[in-house]
């Protein structure tokens, strides 16, 4: 009886790995590929640093808050895509107050640093988001220090 159960154990196993191997995994592949586009696009110019990201939190609540997406630091503009679609944050450069690290972002707290960007929208309001962009934040507080 147990050898019967393992087989179908098995089998639903199987199936769930080819489902993830053929469907799942290439649509996430491809929606990494297409917010990465988009991000390259909206920056509008020369990309300083590109790569993959987690958006934390914006603090002002608009958008969504923990979803992954691609940041572009371009010469002008700091553009954050979202994989799925609905969010496409642009912050122009000269908006941008400050840059630092921090380990905790609207309560959620992280083994290692993220990235912190404090600015105005559009309205001249004061916001501040943070960047899941991995351990080493260097080169993203670089990037934005040289503009």
């Amino acid at each position: 009886m147990w050898a019967g159960v393992m087989v179908i154990i098995a089998g639903i196993t199987a199936v769930e790995l080819a489902v993830w191997m053929l469907v799942v995994r290439p649509r996430l592949r491809a929606r990494r590929a297409e917010a990465a586009r988009a991000a390259e696009i909206a920056v509008g110019g020369d990309v300083v640093v590109s790569g993959a990201a987690g958006l934390v939190g914006l603090a002002s609540g608009s958008g969504a808050q923990a979803r992954a997406g691609h940041l572009v630091i371009g010469r002008d503009a700091l553009v954050f895509v979202r994989r799925a679609p609905g969010l496409t944050l642009r912050v122009a450069r000269e908006r941008i107050d400050l840059v630092d690290t921090t380990r905790t972002h609207l309560g959620r707290a992280t083994g290692h640093p993220l990235l912190r960007v404090a600015f105005r929208d559009e309205a001249g309001t004061a916001d501040v988001v943070a960047f899941d962009v991995g351990r080493d934040t260097r080169p993203w507080e670089e990037a934005l220090a040289a503009g």
